[in-house]
């Protein structure tokens, strides 16, 4: 038996209880972020480090944060959010070259990637 839902019940109780349920999970993620932000810099600063890239360091591939919300954007949106942040003036390389060459030449890349698009 198939069963059929009514586009009625799709447009006006489905749809909108699932937009409800993505902006409360957002709203949470990002309250949680902000209550545990010296752990968030602290463990996003560590993973970079890992790469041998520093925040605010001297070196030309080395993150310079111009907002310090940039760490719970990378957090909360991966790389998607350090893509856009970078975009907002959110952080700055001088050698976005080398940067990029030492995320993912040290696998950073992959502690921010969901793991749907991980691969083993």
């Amino acid at each position: 038996m198939v069963l059929r839902i009514s586009n009625f019940w799709v447009t006006r109780l489905i749809y909108p209880l699932l937009i409800w349920v993505a902006r409360a999970y957002k709203m949470l993620e990002l309250s949680l972020m902000k209550l545990f932000k010296g752990q968030v810099v602290s463990v996003v600063s560590g993973r970079l480090l890992r790469g041998g890239i520093t925040v605010n360091g001297s070196k030309p591939w080395d993150v310079k944060v111009n907002n310090p919300n940039f760490f719970t954007r990378l957090a909360c949106d991966a790389t998607l959010g350090v893509g856009e942040a970078y975009m907002d003036g959110w952080w700055d390389c001088d050698a976005l070259d080398e940067f990029s060459y030492r995320v993912f030449s040290n696998g950073l890349y992959q502690d921010y990637m969901h793991s749907v698009n991980r691969q083993a």
